[in-house]
């Protein structure tokens, strides 16, 4: 989501998705390197139950990486940027 990370974790519980919503900062870990801590985006996409606070670009890597993992992947949205 592009909302807040709180908005995001109260979503996903709400919708027993899981409540381990990573935040904007993971984009700036990212923005020079491949990898944070070690790991790939796929394989921290894969770790997490969502993200909050991300761009549109955000959510097509995110997207993108899920498609190179193998996953089908579906999105909605509300807003002229999603």
């Amino acid at each position: 989501t592009g909302d807040q990370r709180a908005i995001g974790i109260e979503t996903a519980r709400r919708l027993n998705m899981g409540t381990d919503i990573l935040g904007n900062e993971i984009w700036g870990d990212m923005q020079n390197h491949d990898t944070v801590g070690g790991r790939t985006l796929g394989e921290i996409v894969e770790s997490v139950n969502g993200f909050a606070g991300v761009y549109p670009e955000h959510k097509f890597k995110i997207v993108e990486s899920l498609q190179q993992r193998g996953h089908f992947v579906g999105m909605t949205g509300d807003g002229v940027n999603d």
